[in-house]
């Protein structure tokens, strides 16, 4: 019962965070700690990439912002991270060359000329367009696969820059 009313009373109290009174706002900022600091989100599971060209926006998009941006870390840690989310044919691409701070930029770079092709790409997405399957009953979960599909090939086309309006 103590934490339902923990809870209730950081939401009657949050709004007064950014101007209420200084004593109230800092009660509110430790109450908020004091909830959150038991809570702990699930590990952070670095994609895999094995070549396949349908993968590779959706796995560019994550390494970039989660690895290639992070200050934090190094080339090295970079290509360790890289070398450990690739698989198959992708991990192939790159095996020859040694894992060093010079090396990261290099084989990123590899990468991104053996599949980052927009036309291909492109092409890729428009195909998954046109194989969709007619929806022969009308089921929740054959509706739901449909508009996925739709939602991910036009989600796809617009981080290629490949509005709908262009096409």
């Amino acid at each position: 019962m103590p934490i339902l009313q923990d809870r209730q009373a950081l939401s009657e109290i949050t709004f007064m965070q950014d101007g209420g009174p200084p004593h109230i706002s800092r009660g509110a900022k430790q109450l908020q700690k004091d909830t959150f600091a038991h809570l702990e989100l699930p590990k952070f599971q670095l994609p895999t990439f094995c070549g396949d060209s349908s993968d590779w926006l959706s796995f560019k998009e994550i390494f970039i912002r989660s690895i290639d941006q992070n200050p934090t870390l190094g080339n090295f840690q970079k290509l360790q991270y890289l070398n450990s989310a690739l698989k198959g044919n992708a991990a192939r691409l790159i095996r020859a060359f040694d894992i060093s701070d010079e090396n990261y930029p290099i084989d990123w770079q590899t990468l991104v000329n053996r599949f980052d092709k927009k036309s291909e790409l492109a092409f890729k997405q428009i195909q998954n367009l046109y194989d969709l399957k007619n929806v022969k009953q009308e089921s929740t979960k054959d509706l739901l696969d449909l508009l996925d599909t739709c939602n991910e090939s036009i989600q796809n086309l617009s981080i290629l820059g490949l509005e709908r309006n262009n096409l």
